[in-house]
């Protein structure tokens, strides 16, 4: 028997928005809404029990808008990638 397969591409989406909790100041992060996803790639199958480790990197403010670009590495390979725009 073999175990759940791969997250589907949303998850795996909803994981890198996510991690750009731990970069904003907590006095924002219960404003913080997400308005878009662009450019998300998943290049290696993410299992449950896999660990990832996220990057995020803040490329762009306009007004509250705020656009970072995640980075999810396993294994010292690229797993996925995606930009994310929130309001903050």
């Amino acid at each position: 028997m073999t175990g759940p397969g791969p997250w589907p591409i949303g998850l795996v989406a909803e994981a890198l928005a996510q991690a750009i909790l731990l970069v904003v100041r907590p006095d924002q992060q219960a404003s913080l809404r997400l308005v878009g996803l662009d450019g998300v790639s998943v290049f290696q199958p993410i299992t449950a029990g896999d660990r990832l480790e996220v990057e995020v990197r803040e490329i762009g403010a306009f007004g509250d808008l705020r656009r970072y670009a995640c980075r999810a590495t396993r294994g010292g390979g690229v797993a996925a990638v995606a930009d994310v725009t929130v309001r903050a």
